[in-house]
């Protein structure tokens, strides 16, 4: 089993298990702080809704990236995702987790308390779905899928300097895979070194 299916098996699978994810995420983000010692770096986390494939997985959404400014026009980024659904009317659930790596160039420069940027990237996804399917004799059999799908990212996003350090911000964004789409909004916090 490979560590993404068993983090999405083992700590997403429920919503009950959103609040360890998120655990895991802080932890992680964490751990960027200890290498980003230079002004040129920050660290944005973020929450939103995120659809998969037509819509019919509504998901929230939970992002971190660390983000690299190279000059005023252009920044890099690296960063994970992962969503949790449930729709109750047809008893499907599914989880996400993603890792992405973008490009952003921000047209009106990012030196400013202000930074809008159009970002493209490559993002590689992970999805778990099941349902609970009903029997002729009404009791229930569950169905599980995974899959793993390498895509492309299309981002805006607006980011405003509160202070010296302090961001905020909204992100929304497209990815096209090989087998389905994604799409979400995003508000962002961030941190500035």
């Amino acid at each position: 089993m490979n560590i993404y299916r068993y983090i999405l098996l083992n700590f997403l699978s429920t919503e009950n298990d959103m609040k360890k994810g998120i655990l895991i995420l802080a932890l992680i983000t964490m751990s960027f702080l200890a290498h980003a010692q230079d002004s040129k770096f920050d660290i944005r986390m973020g929450g939103g809704w995120s659809f998969i494939g037509s819509g019919d997985y509504h998901q929230s959404m939970f992002e971190s990236e660390l983000n690299y400014k190279s000059n005023h026009y252009f920044a890099f980024s690296a960063g994970f995702a992962f969503s949790q659904s449930y729709t109750a009317a047809v008893s499907t659930n599914g989880s996400m987790l993603q890792l992405n790596g973008n490009a952003f160039i921000s047209p009106f420069k990012n030196n400013r308390r202000n930074d809008f940027r159009i970002g493209l990237g490559l993002s590689n996804i992970w999805i778990t779905s099941g349902s609970d399917l009903p029997k002729n004799d009404n009791s229930f059999y569950n169905t599980q899928s995974d899959r793993t799908s390498l895509g492309a990212n299309l981002i805006l996003e607006n980011t405003f300097a509160i202070n010296d350090h302090f961001l905020i911000g909204i992100k929304g964004l497209v990815q096209a895979y090989g087998d389905t789409a994604h799409s979400g909004i995003l508000g962002k916090i961030g941190y500035r070194f």
